[in-house]
């Protein structure tokens, strides 16, 4: 695979076969990674909070129901 630089950045190659740009500074690499592993913990850390709220949200209106019940039968 043939690389050539792209001016005015020394971490960016083009590969001549497909045209598409390539990062080969390794440590801006793993920092992308890095960065990107973390927004998908927080991404997955909102939807369970997300889920575990709309759980809350069914418990007491089960429970509102449930009282209502009672109330009614007295």
């Amino acid at each position: 695979m043939k690389r050539l630089k792209v001016e005015g950045n020394p971490s960016l190659v083009r590969d001549t076969r497909s045209g598409a740009i390539i990062n080969i500074n390794k440590k801006e690499i793993d920092r992308a990674r890095r960065s990107k592993a973390e927004r998908k913990k927080k991404e997955q850390t909102f939807e369970n909070l997300q889920a575990e709220v709309n759980n809350l949200k069914n418990d007491v209106s089960d429970i509102k129901r449930l009282l209502e019940k009672l109330v009614e039968n007295k």
